[in-house]
């Protein structure tokens, strides 16, 4: 018990002087100029990428998807993973021009149920390669608002 204790207050302590800049005496890297790649705005393939997002609006959104999976047992995810993305390309935009999400929920349904069935009956192996897809056909939907 002793040790378990000791262990998480030594991760607890690491986590910390990380996030706070505690013992930074012992770090013998120089400071990092101003134009240093690092200190510069956020980039996309060289164009400046803008993220600007409400806090309290985020977490309203998130609350919202996950209500509407909850509520409909996971069949609606869909149409969660749309309200997701219209959400977030409407904070986005990489080089002043705004993102739009093009995904419809009706078109990722039959993917979303076939993929919900096989990930049953196969314990959840089926998952480990439908995650991917699912991934590539929410930034395939990603486009630059015209």
């Amino acid at each position: 018990m002793v040790t378990t204790i000791f262990v998480l207050s030594v991760l607890a302590l690491g986590a910390a002087s990380s996030y706070f800049g505690w013992f930074k005496f012992l770090d013998n890297k120089k400071v990092k100029p101003k134009n240093s790649p690092e200190t510069q705005k956020r980039t996309y393939k060289n164009k400046p990428f803008k993220y600007e997002i409400d806090i309290w609006l985020y977490f309203v959104n998130v609350i919202a998807c996950n209500f509407i999976i909850l509520l409909s047992l996971g069949i609606a995810m869909p149409w969660a993973i749309c309200k997701y993305g219209r959400f977030h390309a409407s904070k986005s935009s990489i080089d002043g021009k705004s993102l739009v999400f093009n995904g419809n929920p009706k078109e990722l349904l039959p993917y979303w149920l076939s993929m919900l069935l096989l990930t049953i009956l196969t314990f959840g192996i089926y998952a480990i390669l439908a995650g991917p897809k699912l991934i590539k056909w929410y930034w395939e939907n990603f486009d630059f608002k015209e």
